[in-house]
């Protein structure tokens, strides 16, 4: 699998292997070190179906496509990194190098207002990179909302003196 914008390894010295700059993996498979994820982040509006298009890229200029054959795609919401899974994001690959991202209404109207996501690419050999990462920020609806989403508490209804015919 080309992974996406990574730079070369130093050569070290004989006597010292090459240490990698920090938040960066040491050895990857390919004798290069791969860079921190792209920002992203998902801007949702309650109770709407959401579809992102995420075309890869292993050249700043877009001209070598990622090729994601035999990869694993796989993306979740958050409560924070390491915390609870909120919900899981169907995502389609097209090859050489498209992930289509995909949550439905049903699925949207239960997210809490805000959380964190990434995407994570598994190659044939195991190797995983993170690609892109991000906040997940959910905007409250009006139309059609039920109320608080799952593990919130609702406001207490209220009675307006307006009645509508």
């Amino acid at each position: 699998m080309t992974r996406r914008r990574m730079i070369p390894v130093t050569k070290a010295k004989p006597d010292k292997p090459p240490k990698p700059p920090p938040g960066q993996s040491p050895d990857p498979p390919t004798g290069e070190i791969e860079m921190m994820p792209g920002a992203y982040s998902l801007n949702i509006y309650r109770g709407d179906s959401h579809a992102w298009r995420f075309v890869l890229w292993a050249d700043a200029a877009k001209t070598e496509a990622v090729d994601l054959t035999g990869t694993t795609v796989k993306a979740e919401i958050r409560d924070r990194p390491a915390g609870t899974v909120i919900r899981p994001i169907t995502l389609t690959v097209t090859l050489p190098n498209i992930v289509d991202a995909y949550l439905a209404a049903s699925q949207t109207a239960m997210l809490p207002a805000s959380g964190r996501w990434d995407l994570q690419l598994t190659d044939g050999t195991g190797w995983v990179s993170t690609v892109l990462a991000g906040a997940v920020k959910v905007t409250g609806d009006i139309t059609d909302s039920t109320g608080e989403p799952a593990g919130r508490a609702a406001a207490p209804a209220r009675r307006s003196g307006f009645q509508t015919t």
